[in-house]
């Protein structure tokens, strides 16, 4: 937060926003350190002077933040890109007169940009597989923090990480697909000992 990035910031309140539905807010007020690490965490936001994340998030809305002006255009190449080549996909990086080797700062845009048809099957299979399997997850409270690391990595990668240096985000995937298939195998009856 002390560098006003907003992708941070925003998988952040997002995460907090489905813990606040998932576990109810008069149990959150009953959490002592929840609340002590809160307003710690909001003192510190409040005293330190190079926060400076609310100017960025409104300069963003007005477009007038320099890196979101940038991000609009890698956004619309990369939707150029896309188009082009949408069967065998397109460069990982984008490259034009304005644009030198930029990826797209969204995993999934450039997961269809770069992979192609097959490529971007696969990867939306699999990703909407890990999002029913953390659905049926959440429920359970002691696998609950996997899934939340999951989501913010998740809604963190619309907005900055590139497919091939996410490697954070692909093991969370391989956890929530473990946790799931490990709570599936205590959860089936044993009919090889009948």
């Amino acid at each position: 937060m002390m560098s006003a990035t907003k992708g941070a910031v925003l998988s952040l309140l997002f995460v907090l926003g489905i813990y606040f539905i998932t576990i109810g807010i008069p149990k959150i007020f009953k959490n002592i350190l929840f609340i002590i690490m809160f307003l710690a965490l909001a003192i510190l936001a409040w005293k330190t002077q190079t926060v400076h994340i609310m100017e960025r998030i409104t300069q963003s809305i007005q477009t007038q933040d320099p890196s979101t002006l940038e991000r609009l255009e890698i956004l619309n190449q990369t939707l150029v890109n896309i188009k082009t080549d949408p069967f065998l996909g397109h460069s990982f990086l984008i490259q034009t007169a304005e644009l030198d080797s930029f990826y797209p700062y969204n995993l999934f845009l450039e997961a269809f940009m770069a992979t192609g048809i097959i490529g971007r099957t696969l990867f939306l299979v699999i990703n909407f597989i890990g999002l029913t399997e953390v659905r049926k997850i959440l429920p359970n409270q002691k696998d609950m923090w996997i899934v939340f690391i999951f989501i913010q990595f998740f809604v963190q990668t619309f907005l900055s990480y590139s497919l091939y240096s996410s490697n954070i985000y692909w093991a969370l995937l391989m956890m929530v697909f473990l946790v799931y298939t490990l709570k599936q195998s205590y959860s089936s009856p044993d009919i090889s000992s009948e």
